[in-house]
Protein backbone atom coordinates (compact mmCIF):
# COMPACT_ATOMS: atom_id res chain seq x y z
CA UNK A 1 0.00 0.00 0.00
CA UNK A 2 3.08 2.20 0.52
CA UNK A 3 3.41 4.62 2.64
CA UNK A 4 0.09 6.65 3.01
CA UNK A 5 -1.49 4.76 6.02
CA UNK A 6 -5.52 4.14 4.69
CA UNK A 7 -8.28 2.99 7.31
CA UNK A 8 -9.78 0.23 5.89
CA UNK A 9 -13.37 -1.74 6.82
CA UNK A 10 -14.86 -5.04 6.65
CA UNK A 11 -18.83 -4.85 6.46
CA UNK A 12 -20.55 -7.61 7.71
CA UNK A 13 -23.87 -9.32 8.77
CA UNK A 14 -24.56 -10.52 12.12
CA UNK A 15 -25.15 -13.89 10.17
CA UNK A 16 -21.10 -13.79 9.68
CA UNK A 17 -19.93 -12.11 12.82
CA UNK A 18 -21.10 -15.06 14.65
CA UNK A 19 -18.83 -17.34 12.86
CA UNK A 20 -15.99 -14.64 12.60
CA UNK A 21 -15.97 -14.17 16.22
CA UNK A 22 -15.87 -17.88 16.86
CA UNK A 23 -12.76 -18.58 14.79
CA UNK A 24 -10.86 -15.18 15.37
CA UNK A 25 -10.34 -14.60 11.64
CA UNK A 26 -11.91 -12.77 8.84
CA UNK A 27 -11.54 -15.73 6.72
CA UNK A 28 -11.34 -15.56 2.59
CA UNK A 29 -13.87 -16.37 0.84
CA UNK A 30 -14.59 -20.14 0.52
CA UNK A 31 -16.67 -22.67 -1.78
CA UNK A 32 -19.51 -22.61 -2.74
CA UNK A 33 -18.51 -19.03 -3.22
CA UNK A 34 -15.68 -19.76 -5.13
CA UNK A 35 -16.12 -19.86 -9.19
CA UNK A 36 -13.57 -20.96 -12.10
CA UNK A 37 -13.26 -17.10 -12.33
CA UNK A 38 -12.13 -16.50 -8.48
CA UNK A 39 -9.71 -17.54 -5.91
CA UNK A 40 -9.89 -16.49 -2.20
CA UNK A 41 -10.47 -13.01 -1.81
CA UNK A 42 -10.79 -10.81 1.55
CA UNK A 43 -13.02 -7.52 0.30
CA UNK A 44 -12.55 -4.27 2.75
CA UNK A 45 -13.91 -1.01 1.24
CA UNK A 46 -12.66 2.84 2.50
CA UNK A 47 -16.55 3.63 2.61
CA UNK A 48 -16.38 5.07 6.33
CA UNK A 49 -19.78 4.61 6.78
CA UNK A 50 -21.21 1.61 4.74
CA UNK A 51 -20.57 -0.42 1.64
CA UNK A 52 -23.55 -0.85 0.10
CA UNK A 53 -21.81 -4.22 -1.71
CA UNK A 54 -21.92 -6.07 2.01
CA UNK A 55 -25.81 -5.69 1.82
CA UNK A 56 -27.91 -8.93 1.66
CA UNK A 57 -31.00 -7.04 -0.55
CA UNK A 58 -29.09 -5.90 -3.65
CA UNK A 59 -32.53 -4.49 -5.03
CA UNK A 60 -33.23 -2.47 -2.16
CA UNK A 61 -29.77 -0.56 -3.03
CA UNK A 62 -31.09 2.98 -3.90
CA UNK A 63 -31.67 4.02 -0.58
CA UNK A 64 -28.43 3.65 1.69
CA UNK A 65 -30.82 4.29 5.12
CA UNK A 66 -33.29 1.28 3.87
CA UNK A 67 -30.75 -0.50 2.86
CA UNK A 68 -28.90 -0.90 6.32
CA UNK A 69 -32.02 -0.85 8.45
CA UNK A 70 -33.49 -4.03 6.56
CA UNK A 71 -29.73 -5.54 5.94
CA UNK A 72 -29.65 -4.92 10.09
CA UNK A 73 -33.18 -6.32 10.40
CA UNK A 74 -32.90 -9.23 8.39
CA UNK A 75 -29.52 -10.44 8.39
CA UNK A 76 -29.34 -10.00 12.78
CA UNK A 77 -27.24 -6.49 12.69
CA UNK A 78 -24.56 -5.22 11.06
CA UNK A 79 -20.79 -5.31 12.61
CA UNK A 80 -17.97 -3.75 10.81
CA UNK A 81 -13.98 -4.32 11.24
CA UNK A 82 -10.99 -1.89 10.90
CA UNK A 83 -7.29 -2.15 9.79
CA UNK A 84 -4.75 0.18 9.28
CA UNK A 85 -2.63 -0.86 5.88
CA UNK A 86 0.52 0.89 7.26
CA UNK A 87 0.99 -2.80 9.22
CA UNK A 88 3.88 -4.47 8.43
CA UNK A 89 1.74 -7.98 9.93
CA UNK A 90 -1.09 -8.07 7.85
CA UNK A 91 -1.30 -9.56 3.81
CA UNK A 92 -1.05 -6.83 0.96
CA UNK A 93 -4.01 -4.89 -0.55
CA UNK A 94 -4.41 -4.88 -3.87
CA UNK A 95 -7.01 -1.80 -5.04
CA UNK A 96 -9.58 -2.60 -7.51
CA UNK A 97 -7.91 -1.40 -10.35
CA UNK A 98 -4.52 -3.07 -9.63
CA UNK A 99 -6.21 -5.86 -9.94
CA UNK A 100 -7.25 -6.33 -13.57
CA UNK A 101 -4.27 -4.41 -14.53
CA UNK A 102 -1.58 -6.95 -12.67
CA UNK A 103 -3.38 -9.72 -13.56
CA UNK A 104 -4.41 -11.09 -10.55
CA UNK A 105 -7.96 -11.51 -10.83
CA UNK A 106 -9.05 -12.73 -14.42
CA UNK A 107 -11.15 -10.14 -16.70
CA UNK A 108 -14.27 -12.67 -16.30
CA UNK A 109 -13.94 -12.11 -12.55
CA UNK A 110 -13.80 -7.96 -13.07
CA UNK A 111 -16.58 -8.45 -15.29
CA UNK A 112 -18.49 -10.48 -12.78
CA UNK A 113 -18.08 -8.23 -10.02
CA UNK A 114 -19.33 -5.08 -12.27
CA UNK A 115 -22.19 -6.61 -13.13
CA UNK A 116 -23.05 -8.05 -9.75
CA UNK A 117 -22.75 -4.43 -8.25
CA UNK A 118 -24.90 -1.42 -9.10
CA UNK A 119 -22.63 1.14 -8.15
CA UNK A 120 -20.52 2.95 -10.51
CA UNK A 121 -17.27 3.02 -11.04
CA UNK A 122 -16.55 5.54 -8.72
CA UNK A 123 -16.79 3.28 -6.08
CA UNK A 124 -15.00 0.35 -6.99
CA UNK A 125 -11.92 2.95 -6.21
CA UNK A 126 -12.97 2.11 -2.36
CA UNK A 127 -12.18 -1.46 -2.96
CA UNK A 128 -9.41 -3.13 -1.57
CA UNK A 129 -8.55 -7.38 -1.46
CA UNK A 130 -6.00 -9.37 0.14
CA UNK A 131 -5.51 -13.05 -0.60
CA UNK A 132 -4.86 -14.05 2.81
CA UNK A 133 -7.14 -14.76 6.33
CA UNK A 134 -6.69 -12.18 8.98
CA UNK A 135 -7.09 -12.33 12.69
CA UNK A 136 -9.26 -10.03 14.24
CA UNK A 137 -6.21 -9.34 16.96
CA UNK A 138 -4.86 -7.40 14.24
CA UNK A 139 -8.29 -4.68 14.22
CA UNK A 140 -8.09 -1.21 15.19
CA UNK A 141 -11.59 -1.79 16.49
CA UNK A 142 -14.72 -4.20 16.17
CA UNK A 143 -17.74 -1.88 16.08
CA UNK A 144 -22.01 -2.66 15.74
CA UNK A 145 -24.49 -0.12 13.98
CA UNK A 146 -27.44 0.89 16.09
CA UNK A 147 -30.18 1.80 13.80
CA UNK A 148 -31.84 5.03 13.48
CA UNK A 149 -34.14 6.00 16.97
CA UNK A 150 -32.49 3.42 19.10
CA UNK A 151 -30.69 5.34 22.52
CA UNK A 152 -31.54 8.51 20.67
CA UNK A 153 -29.45 8.39 17.55
CA UNK A 154 -29.72 10.80 14.89
CA UNK A 155 -31.35 9.67 11.42
CA UNK A 156 -28.42 7.49 10.20
CA UNK A 157 -27.62 5.36 13.85
CA UNK A 158 -24.49 5.36 15.03
CA UNK A 159 -21.27 2.62 14.86
CA UNK A 160 -20.63 1.31 18.86
CA UNK A 161 -16.90 0.28 19.10
CA UNK A 162 -17.71 -3.05 20.95
CA UNK A 163 -13.66 -3.28 21.11
CA UNK A 164 -10.80 -1.17 20.15
CA UNK A 165 -7.09 -2.91 19.48
CA UNK A 166 -4.50 -0.61 19.34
Amino acid sequence: MGSVTVMLWHYTTGNAFADIMADRVLKTTSPPYLTKYTRPELWFSSAKYWEQSASCFPALRRKWQTNMLLTAQQCNGLYRFSLDTDRSDIPKFYRWRELGSMGVLPIELMANHTLLHWRSWREYRRWYCCFKSISINKCNSIQQWTPPGCHGFAKRGKWIALYRGR
